[in-house]
Formats: structure tokens, C-alpha cells, sequence
């Protein structure tokens, strides 16, 4: 299999001047509001960021729970990790309630 290569001079893929002048004349609060309005964008990782960054939520309770045998059995077998699934059910049932009671 032979390989197909393209040869291009500087002047060929080089910016062209207007390109780069209708840059400059970008005024840098233009710039900022885009960047901010974006939605796209990536978070600026600053120190602020990582200060006011969440915490993580505290390691879950043990708990006595009291299942019906062919729920447990569900989720069993799918096997490891049967109890994070049933936290991940309850969980998005609680959240569902939630938007319900605000309205």
C-alpha cells in the first residue's frame, strides 16, 4: 500500500494577513464575554476553582434494610456492585421527588 503525500510551501498554508489583522482588531473584553458565554468552554482550573471546588460526599452509612427477596435477587445478579446500583435506584427516586415538591 503506497502512501499519498501532499506537499505544501509556507506560503500556501501560512495565515493570511487579513485573517490575522481582523484578529487584532478583536478588542479583548469582546473576547472574555465570548469565552464566558460559550457554553463549550472548558472551566478556567485556576486556584479559585480548585478553593471553591465541592467536596466529596461523606462515605455512606451502614444500614439494616429490609428487601423483598426477588428485588435483592435482581440485583445481585448483576452482579458486584448490587449495592451502589440500589443506592444509584433510590437515589434518582428521591431526586424525582424532589423537582415534584418545588414545582
Amino acid at each position: 500500500m503506497s502512501e499519498r503525500v501532499i506537499r505544501k510551501s509556507w506560503d500556501d498554508i501560512k495565515p493570511r494577513q487579513e485573517v490575522l489583522d481582523a484578529l487584532d482588531d478583536v478588542a479583548d473584553e469582546e473576547l472574555e464575554r465570548d469565552i464566558r458565554e460559550d457554553p463549550d468552554v472548558a472551566p478556567i482550573l485556576d486556584e479559585a476553582w480548585f478553593r471553591d471546588a465541592e467536596l466529596l460526599p461523606a462515605r455512606k452509612m451502614p444500614v439494616s434494610l429490609r428487601l423483598d427477596p426477588d428485588i435483592l435477587a435482581f440485583f445481585k445478579n448483576q452482579g458486584p456492585g448490587y449495592q451502589t446500583r440500589i443506592n444509584g435506584v433510590l437515589r434518582r427516586y428521591m431526586e424525582a421527588v424532589q423537582r415534584q415538591e418545588r414545582g
